[in-house]
């Protein structure tokens, strides 16, 4: 995803003003995922979701968190290789056997990827500032559905960042299943 141009019209003018902060992160907040029945998430490095950044004039997705766990900032030239475990993590009803519910983090920065002249990825961060954001992720019924990517179904959760109590709680409920 590249980053905010304000130099052409309307809507990319729109996007820059809602991402335009400069101001440094406030707390990580904690995304925690719950349901009223057994579900799965798919995760890569980290549990897959989106975040968007809703503000009047535009609705701007952002990337909340590096292309991977050791992408570097590009002016650090730096490349270093490494590698994420991919699979499933089930969310179980609240209070059910196999544990407390699945979290994932964010530490309140947006993150504009790149490639080093070397071929390397690389990111550079920017503060996402205060206001309303949308977390979505996909669920699904079954581990073999979140592997595949398939019969997924999307919930999304709105939340002040910065968040009251710094945990946003994302439910998964499944109405008449």
């Amino acid at each position: 995803m590249g980053g905010a141009d304000s130099s052409g019209g309307s809507s990319s003018g729109a996007s820059a003003a809602c991402l335009n902060s400069g101001q440094p992160p406030d707390p990580q907040v904690t995304f925690s995922f719950e349901s009223d029945q057994p579900l799965w998430l798919r995760y890569a490095c980290d549990i897959d979701y989106t975040l968007t950044k809703l503000c009047e004039q535009a609705s701007v997705p952002i990337q909340p968190r590096p292309q991977n766990p050791c992408s570097q900032k590009c002016d650090s030239g730096k490349c270093l290789a490494c590698t994420c475990d991919e699979g499933a993590l089930q969310v179980d009803q609240i209070g059910g056997p196999v544990g407390p519910s699945p979290q994932s983090g964010w530490n309140g920065y947006m993150y504009t990827a790149g490639v080093l002249s070397s071929g390397c990825a690389c990111d550079d961060p920017m503060p996402a500032g205060s206001g309303t954001y949308a977390i979505t992720v996909t669920a699904f019924l079954t581990r073999e559905d979140a592997l595949a990517q398939t019969n997924g179904y999307p919930f999304t959760t709105l939340f002040q960042y910065p968040s009251p109590s710094d945990v946003v709680h994302v439910r998964l409920d499944f109405k008449g299943l």
